[in-house]
């Protein structure tokens, strides 16, 4: 599961992550990577603070987000139906 916070600042500190920080109000999603066959449970939306914007959970795959666990952008990522 990615947190739901990981893109967070402490003080000057700011950590930046592609995938951002959970908005509130929605709902799990679940990625399969084709790559590493890891599934990942993310919440969405996500606002992606160096960007200023907020994404849905289909963004991560039109916009070629990597896997967290290794690192291989999409088409390996694909959003699985509950």
């Amino acid at each position: 599961m990615i947190s739901d916070n990981s893109g967070s600042q402490s003080g000057n500190d700011c950590r930046h992550s592609m995938w951002g920080i959970y908005c509130g109000g929605g709902k799990i999603y679940k990625f399969y990577c084709n790559f590493c066959a890891m599934i990942i449970k993310v919440n969405f939306p996500r606002f992606v603070r160096s960007l200023n914007k907020t994404h849905k959970a289909k963004d991560a795959i039109t916009l070629h987000w990597v896997c967290p666990g290794c690192c291989q952008p999409t088409p390996v990522l694909e959003l699985l139906d509950d």
